[in-house]
């Protein structure tokens, strides 16, 4: 598209960088990301996002001037709880490994394995917490989540060391509340059991109510993909 190369060719010089000062950009469309990668001029780059993305820039920086890549890509930390643990405190440990930030973390508890001892209690104390979370304002005293990360136009950050593409295309779609719902949608469509949330919060804004998934297993998609949001999905192990 002509717009993301000239975007290229005259952001840098409108915030007074140099031509040979790297400089950071947020960026979704693929198209941008492909001009971005093709120009020689770009010497090296680093990209967060998911890892479909992550190989579609490998291949391109190949097929350019194999510039070297740093990738950080998506994530599914899993987070186990034995048969002896303290259901009381893990739960609250769970909560928190998952729903820190709206969830947008790339190192978020994301599985939680919980053995099939505990596993009845963890549920009903994991939706417990989950429905007393505060959702709202970030900046109001005892709220504990607020919006999820809006989708982001390809537009100049800030400079940086390196040339960046940060929270690039995956990433920030997946991001939105509409695909957060879509997540949610697999779940139920997989026969996960929803135990609470699911819908988007209040009637403004990108805010998502916390969400709990018990009876996951591991072929389903809501276990499989990183999806950068307050879900919390609940497998069981023996």
């Amino acid at each position: 598209m002509d717009v993301d190369k000239n975007l290229l060719k005259t952001l840098p010089k409108e915030f007074g960088c140099a031509p040979s000062e790297p400089i950071s950009f947020h960026t979704q469309p693929i198209s941008f990301l492909r001009h971005l990668i093709d120009t020689p001029h770009c010497l090296k780059l680093a990209f967060t996002g998911s890892t479909k993305t992550g190989k579609i820039i490998l291949e391109l920086a190949a097929k350019s001037n194999l510039k070297p890549v740093t990738l950080e890509l998506g994530g599914k930390s899993p987070f186990i709880v034995c048969e002896d643990a303290d259901v009381d405190k893990v739960v609250e440990v769970a909560h928190h490994a998952l729903f820190f930030n709206q969830g947008q973390c790339c190192c978020d508890g994301s599985r939680t394995y919980i053995h099939e001892h505990v596993y009845d209690e963890f549920i009903e104390k994991a939706k417990a917490r989950a429905l007393r979370r505060i959702v709202g304002d970030p900046f109001k005293k005892g709220v504990e989540q607020g919006p999820q990360e809006f989708e982001i136009s390809p537009l100049l950050c800030l400079r940086s060391k390196l040339v960046t593409a940060t929270k690039g295309l995956m990433r920030n779609v997946l991001s939105t509340p509409s695909n957060l719902r879509r997540y949610i949608r697999s779940g139920v469509e997989s026969n996960a059991t929803l135990e609470c949330g699911g819908q988007r919060f209040g009637s403004e804004g990108y805010f998502i109510q916390p969400t709990v998934f018990s009876n996951v297993q591991d072929d389903m998609l809501i276990t499989q993909d990183e999806i950068f949001g307050p879900v919390q999905s609940i497998l069981k192990f023996k």
